[in-house]
């Protein structure tokens, strides 16, 4: 990659040097499920696919060529200053993405903590990282499931009946039967982001297998849904409610009362 790059006009390596710089910063948070999982990948297909062949695309232009104009009246020079220059907007748009998401995560279990042990103090300790957990979101799943955590129908059916307690508005239950009223087979539960689109948390029990998935919902169209393990679903879904109820007093207040 680097000789590639030495063989770039200057600005177009500055370019890269720059969206290179940000995918190294969100290099470590990439490889955590509870990030959002379009960010994540919009972040990886750049640093694995797009800017590789952005590079690919304009050195396989032969060098004497690469200054001249096509048919649209634009060089590979320029065509390649162009791509770079969106791919680096992109990069800088998906990191805030992942930095807000965490930092909203980060203050959600501030407040927990301080909330459960009762301390206001503001003294910074000095912890061993490995010990660090999701403490806020492992009550979450405990509360959630109850004893139901070894059975697919079990998981659901106690998924289904306490978020529909916690989040009536935005759950939606299917019950399997001939006039759906069978037993319940799937839980959705649709989150609105400050954008106006939304993330769509979907768990199942068909066949007494477990399916998890989270899509991502743009202007009301799915755009794309990725599968996690029941874990990870867990916890990405209670970092979206306590994010949700920072501005939402009703879901604060009965996210407090189901913690």
């Amino acid at each position: 990659m680097v000789d590639r790059v030495s063989q770039l006009p200057q600005a177009a390596q500055v370019l890269v040097a720059q969206i290179e710089a940000l995918l190294e910063q969100a290099s470590g948070t990439l490889a955590d499920p509870a990030s959002p999982p379009d960010a994540s990948y919009a972040l990886r297909a750049t640093r694995d696919d797009y800017l590789p062949q952005t590079i690919a695309r304009y050195l396989a232009v032969p060098e004497p060529l690469r200054a001249a104009p096509d048919d649209g009246g634009k060089s590979a020079d320029t065509l390649l200053l162009e791509q770079l220059s969106v791919l680096l907007r992109a990069v800088t748009v998906n990191l805030e993405i992942l930095a807000a998401h965490h930092r909203t995560a980060q203050a959600a279990q501030g407040r927990f903590l301080a909330e459960r042990f009762d301390d206001r103090a503001t003294t910074v300790a000095t912890v061993d990282a490995a010990q660090v957990a999701p403490a806020a979101a492992k009550r979450f799943i405990s509360n959630l499931l109850g004893e139901s955590a070894s059975d697919p129908k079990a998981i659901v059916g106690a998924a289904s009946q306490r978020l529909s307690e916690l989040l009536p508005r935005f759950t939606q239950v299917e019950r399997g039967g001939l006039f759906g009223t069978g037993a319940i087979e799937r839980v959705h539960v649709t989150i609105a982001s400050p954008d106006g689109n939304a993330l769509r948390y979907s768990l199942s029990g068909r066949d007494n297998v477990i399916g998890a998935s989270c899509t991502r919902i743009v202007k009301g169209v799915p755009i794309k849904t990725v599968t996690t393990s029941l874990d990870e679903w867990f916890e990405s879904l209670y970092e979206e409610i306590a994010a949700y109820s920072q501005h939402h007093a009703d879901v604060r207040k009965s996210l407090e009362r189901f913690l």
